[in-house]
């Protein structure tokens, strides 16, 4: 992952897509199912709670949080779209709890949080060859 470039982050539901291009591997994709936010200067700039909130395209009536576009997390990922897509990785790291920091080069912090203790799937990362399903 180190040196790759953040391509692209979607959603489909609860599941964060983060898509990483690389050169030693080729396209990678991080899926994760668990507590996500991005922090620039000290500040969350977008957070996986996010997406159970309303944004600024919804009627709070109508409000269908698994609709990509809909949500608080949707408007906060555009929002922010040009500090966060094309950075470099310069450094991945994970703690005893599989949380894992992902550090770009623009300052940005990308972190995933274990979120509960049922044990089940929290994040893969997984190109067309290989796979690392991290379940704790």
């Amino acid at each position: 992952m180190i040196g790759g470039k953040i391509a692209d982050i979607s959603r489909t539901c609860d599941l964060i897509s983060i898509q990483i291009n690389t050169r030693k591997h080729g396209n990678l994709f991080l899926h994760i199912q668990s507590f996500v936010r991005i922090i620039n200067n000290k500040r969350i700039i977008v957070s996986s709670e996010d997406m159970y909130k309303c944004g600024s395209n919804c009627n709070l009536v109508d409000f269908n949080w698994d609709v990509p576009g809909e949500s608080l997390f949707d408007d906060s990922l555009k929002k922010h779209t040009n500090l966060i897509f094309n950075s470099v990785i310069i450094q991945v790291r994970k703690n005893q709890n599989d949380d894992l920091y992902i550090k770009l080069e623009n300052g940005c912090l990308i972190q995933i949080l274990i979120n509960t203790s049922e044990f089940e799937e929290k994040y893969r990362i997984f190109n067309d060859e290989e796979e690392l399903i991290v379940s704790s």
